[in-house]
């Protein structure tokens, strides 16, 4: 890795980090409504959801000494003191982690975990809606408006069965 300096704070620069993770997380969730053949496709669309959603939890994560942060780090404390939320409980982010990170002895003799998106997606749109509440600055709030509401739109808090 190397020792340069992370680039500088920029407020809109970083909103609009997180509107992409935010994007993501919504775009691989809808994609996942449909059934997709070769499963390996709808894995990849399933780790790619968990990327972004897992992303999005740290963002939200309030301030703490007990877990490492690099300099380049974006989180929603620096945008606002008055915010700080678990998206997700510990279970399920480590699970996210065991199947994510690298290849481990975790995953013996288990299938591949049955990730709901919507879900998780409601809960990722409850802590960006306090987020947005949160953040006093119109512009910033304008960065996540679009996605925040096509979110509200299609969310649902059941999975989709057949």
């Amino acid at each position: 890795m190397s020792a340069e300096a992370a680039p500088e704070f920029d407020r809109v620069k970083s909103l609009t980090a997180v509107k992409y993770e935010y994007d993501m997380a919504h775009a691989t969730a809808a994609l996942l409504l449909e059934k997709w053949e070769p499963a390996a496709v709808e894995f990849a669309l399933i780790e790619s959801f968990l990327v972004h959603a897992r992303n999005l939890h740290d963002f939200c994560l309030p301030r703490t000494t007990d877990r490492r942060e690099w300099d380049s780090d974006i989180r929603a404390y620096d945008f606002t003191d008055d915010f700080g939320v678990e998206t997700f409980d510990i279970d399920t982010i480590e699970t996210i982690n065991r199947w994510l990170h690298h290849i481990t002895t975790w995953r013996h003799g288990s299938e591949h975990p049955g990730w709901f998106p919507f879900p998780m997606m409601l809960a990722i749109h409850e802590s960006m809606n306090t987020f947005l509440e949160t953040l006093h600055d119109v512009e910033l709030v304008g960065i996540l408006a679009v996605t925040h509401s096509s979110v509200a739109k299609t969310i649902r808090p059941d999975p989709v069965t057949d």
